[in-house]
């Protein structure tokens, strides 16, 4: 048998690297099982989805896999405490744009929003399932190519293979979007 001829320190720090690892594999919230893949859970998911998307095009691509990462996480520990601020659907979307955790997180809710006055929203464990789910899928991407946006490029695909746009627009043009997106009729002038 071969005798270790590693240093105390090089042992503690090899010690330490494996803890570490063990630990990350422990905390991971992601869902692997089956249950919110099935067909009840689509919209929501794919609204949170959108949400996410839509954070991206508001960062110009620059978010990366663990941006989406920390932001579901940090939606679902939040969630968990039951802390979620009320968001009703309208409310002005002030995000500061370099907390991108926030603007995540605001896209989702607010995604989550129009998913509640177009049918039912989900219960509060069901919508922490579908984001413990979306951790996986992360993972799962993120597992076939290192690249840091993998799970954002195969996103970006799928919405546009599901003929998904997103895309900025003014403040002046929001309000005509909108209401073409709620299918009520455009505004005309009255008659004289």
């Amino acid at each position: 048998m071969a005798k270790n001829n590693l240093s105390r320190d090089q042992k503690r720090k090899a010690k330490l690297k494996k803890e570490e690892a063990r630990s990350r594999s422990m905390t991971s919230l992601a869902y692997t099982g089956t249950r919110y893949q099935a067909k009840v859970f689509v919209p929501v998911v794919l609204r949170t989805e959108i949400g996410v998307f839509q954070a991206d095009i508001i960062s110009e691509q620059t978010l990366t896999d663990e941006d989406v990462e920390a932001a579901l996480t940090s939606l679902i520990l939040q969630m968990r405490e039951g802390s979620l601020p009320p968001m009703e659907l309208g409310d002005s979307l002030a995000v500061d744009h370099g907390d991108l955790n926030a603007l995540i997180i605001t896209m989702i809710r607010d995604n989550w929003n129009i998913l509640a006055h177009e049918a039912t929203l989900p219960k509060r464990d069901d919508l922490i399932g579908v984001l413990r789910t979306l951790l996986q899928s992360i993972s799962t991407r993120r597992s076939m190519s290192m690249h840091s946006r993998s799970y954002l490029k195969f996103l970006e695909g799928f919405m546009r293979r599901q003929g998904i746009s997103v895309g900025k627009v003014s403040r002046k043009t929001a309000p005509m979007i909108e209401q073409e997106a709620s299918g009520l009729p455009a505004p005309t002038e009255p008659e004289v």
